[in-house]
């Protein structure tokens, strides 16, 4: 080989282990600018990203709008109705030639001999028809649709408010769930960071020939036990922040660092007022209940209807042609329907029966609910309490028994029940703390006043 293709391979040699050096700090420096850096999230600010951006909201809104829409076409029936058309006819038809040549104000004498009215000629008749109508008195019926209407708003109104209250709900526990899901990697980790050091301590015994390697087999054994806990406790960390992300109506890949723990808020009062949206809808739907009553009341009186008419008829679209108009007052009334008009009647009177009935088992229901909710805050209250000093006496026992074991005064067995134990208790107050806040949540819900601003997401 040549002194210069030696040296030209060299080159390319030192190109080639340059690159495979600069690749994977490229990636991961590239990697690295690409990951965003986690956005501080607080419970609050999670229900209120939700309130403002959940896809689900979206459709309470739109039905607010329609019934919204609805009751502006109710107050349209009070005012005057304006109708056009416009039609081509073409016939032979003696009546219909006679009469459109009256209207078309081209009839001439030619057209009284016998052979013209018995078999006239073809005429077209382009005819412009314009039609308005003002109810003058409806016996009620549009003030009946109105309300009626107006029901429906409320309750479109009182169901987006519903979904707002369950949106608020959802993505507090979902907060929760997350925060516990965080805690329990934390206990995790240093559960297993505890059975680490008892491992060494276990090995530093047997090496000093004061036990043997079934007691180090069986601190490892609880270190493996330890580290498989880690591992789900963390997929179960990444499962509650994504269901996190999704309640919040953000993308799922969203990285959050979640800034209100599971320590109940010190001003966490129980609210006083009681805002259910399901009464609201109640109360709507008694009102489109009664208005039904109203109108099957109406449709029994009679309508006096103002119209008025104008009327062009032209042989040819623009021209041979005449116009007329015509100015009235009509009175419509059903007088008998055979008792049909009587039985709507009863029939929205027992609708109102059955929507009061509706209403005061809604009540009692809510009544439970609230006395449920304020119960279940007060027993998270206790275990939360009693927890706490379950964790102290099981730290303090660990603690004991660690000194008792590296003494040569407590067996394995002793060591490894301490260990488990402090562990559990760690996650039983974690278990206990996550359920007091959710019992606080829950009974904000249960009186319809839970918000982004409430004082149990603080």
């Amino acid at each position: 080989m040549s002194l210069d293709a030696y040296s030209g391979d060299m080159k390319r040699l030192r190109l080639v282990l340059a690159w495979m050096m600069a690749a994977p700090l490229a990636i991961t420096a590239s990697a690295w600018a690409a990951e965003p850096d986690p956005i501080p999230l607080s419970l609050a600010a999670a229900v209120g990203r939700s309130l403002a951006n959940h896809p689900m909201l979206a459709a309470g809104q739109a039905g607010v709008r329609a019934a919204q829409q609805g009751e502006r076409e109710a107050r349209a029936g009070r005012w005057a109705r304006v109708d056009f058309s416009e039609s081509f006819n073409r016939s032979n038809n003696p009546v219909f030639v006679f009469s459109s040549l009256l209207t078309q104000r081209q009839f001439a004498a030619s057209n009284f001999s016998l052979g013209a009215l018995n078999r006239p000629d073809f005429v077209n008749n382009f005819q412009s028809l314009v039609v308005a109508e003002q109810p003058l008195y409806d016996g009620g019926r549009a003030r009946a649709a109105m309300a009626q209407a107006a029901g429906g708003r409320a309750e479109a109104e009182a169901d987006e408010q519903s979904l707002r209250l369950a949106l608020a709900r959802r993505t507090a526990e979902a907060y929760l769930n997350a925060v516990l899901a965080r805690e329990g990697v934390r206990v995790a980790a240093a559960a297993l960071e505890s059975a680490q050091a008892s491992l060494k301590t276990a090995e530093s015994i047997r090496d000093a020939g004061r036990s043997t390697e079934l007691d180090v087999l069986a601190v490892k054994v609880h270190r493996a036990a330890m580290a498989e806990q880690l591992i789900r406790r963390q997929s179960e960390q990444r499962q509650a922040e994504a269901a996190l992300n999704e309640a919040m109506g953000a993308p799922l890949s969203l990285r959050v660092t979640l800034t209100t723990d599971l320590a109940p808020p010190s001003s966490a009062a129980p609210p006083t007022t009681v805002e259910r949206p399901e009464q609201r809808i109640a109360d709507a739907q008694l009102r489109q209940a009664e208005a039904l009553r109203q109108a099957a009341h109406a449709a029994m009186l009679p309508q006096v209807v103002a119209r008025g008419v104008f009327e062009a008829d032209r042989q040819r679209f623009v021209t041979d042609g005449g116009a007329n108009w015509l100015a009235g007052v009509t009175l419509k009334w059903t007088p008998f329907q055979a008792g049909a008009d009587r039985a709507r009647v009863r029939a929205a009177v027992e609708r109102i029966n059955g929507v009061k009935a509706n209403r005061k088992a809604l009540d009692s229901r809510i009544a439970l609910e609230l006395e449920q909710s304020q119960e279940a805050v007060i027993s998270a209250q206790a275990r939360a309490s009693a927890t706490e000093e379950a964790v102290a006496m099981a730290a303090e026992s660990l603690r004991i028994t660690k000194n008792r074991y590296e003494a040569g005064l407590a067996t394995v067995t002793e060591l490894l029940r301490a260990e488990t134990a402090s562990a559990e208790s760690g996650l039983r107050l974690l278990a206990a703390r996550h359920n007091l806040r959710l019992s606080e949540v829950a009974r904000e819900a249960a009186r319809g006043t839970l918000t982004a601003d409430s004082a149990v997401l603080r």
